[in-house]
C-alpha cells in the first residue's frame, strides 16, 4: 500500500519523522480521540503524554491538531467526573522555554521541561554550577495557573545523569557538585510532575551495555 493515497496521511505541521497523519482530516481527529478514549476508559490510566506534538501544533489555531486534541479529551473526561488524569506534551521548541507559552495555550496540563535535564548533565559533566540554576530552579515560571512543569535529569534519548557525572569515579563521590544536583532534583521534583526513566539503568554509553551489566553494577 501507498501511504500517500491513505487520504489520512500527509504534512500538517512540523514532523518529518515516518509518516504523518493529516490532522486537517476530520476522521484522523476523531481516530485519534477515540485511541485516546479507549485508553482511558478500559484501562482507567491517569495521564497521557502526547508524543513530538510539534507535529501536530498550529500555533494560534485551537480548533485542529493538538489543541483540538487535548480539548475533546478533556470534554470526554469531564462527563466521566474524571479530574485527576494529567495530559502532558513533550513539545520540542528549537528554544525549549517557548514550549511552555504553548503549552498554555493548547491548555494541556504541563509539557517536558527539557533545561532541567540539559543543565543538570552540564553540571554534572563540569562539576560547576553557574547563575542558570536560578531558572531551572524556578521551573514553574510562566506556566499558566492549574499548569506545570515535567521535571526530569534523565531520559532514553541520553546518557544518564550518572553517566555524565562520571559514572562511579570521583565526581560523583568526592566533590559537592554530584550531591547539590542530586539534592535539587530530590526537592524540586516534589512540586512538580516528576518523569522518572522506566527500568533505571547505570548501563547507558559506556557503563555497560545490557540488562545483565546493569545489574551486576548494581550490586556493586
Amino acid at each position: 500500500m501507498n501511504p500517500g493515497d491513505s487520504p489520512y496521511i500527509g504534512p500538517f505541521a512540523r514532523g518529518g519523522f515516518f509518516e504523518e497523519f493529516d490532522y486537517n482530516n476530520g476522521c484522523v481527529e476523531e481516530f485519534i480521540r477515540d485511541v485516546c478514549a479507549y485508553w482511558l476508559d478500559s484501562f482507567q490510566i491517569d495521564g497521557i503524554r502526547f508524543d513530538f506534538t510539534l507535529g501536530f501544533f498550529q500555533k494560534g489555531n485551537p480548533n485542529v491538531g493538538i489543541a483540538k486534541l487535548v480539548s475533546d479529551v478533556k470534554a470526554l473526561l469531564a462527563q466521566g467526573g474524571r479530574n485527576n488524569v494529567a495530559l502532558m506534551l513533550e513539545h520540542l521548541t528549537d528554544n525549549r522555554f517557548e514550549a511552555i507559552d504553548d503549552t498554555n495555550q493548547i491548555c494541556a496540563d504541563g509539557c517536558w521541561f527539557d533545561p532541567f535535564m540539559f543543565e543538570s548533565s552540564e553540571y554534572a559533566r563540569s562539576g560547576n554550577i553557574d547563575g542558570e540554576i536560578l531558572r531551572i530552579l524556578n521551573s514553574n515560571l510562566d506556566y499558566a495557573q492549574g499548569k506545570a512543569p515535567v521535571t526530569y535529569v534523565e531520559n532514553h534519548d541520553h546518557s544518564t545523569i550518572v553517566r555524565e557525572a562520571g559514572g562511579r569515579g570521583p565526581l560523583v563521590q568526592d566533590t559537592s557538585a554530584g550531591d547539590l544536583i542530586a539534592d535539587f532534583a530530590r526537592h524540586r521534583l516534589a512540586a512538580q510532575w516528576p518523569r522518572i526513566r522506566r527500568r533505571q539503568f547505570f548501563a547507558r554509553r559506556g557503563l555497560g551495555s545490557s540488562p545483565a551489566a546493569a545489574l551486576a553494577l548494581e550490586r556493586r
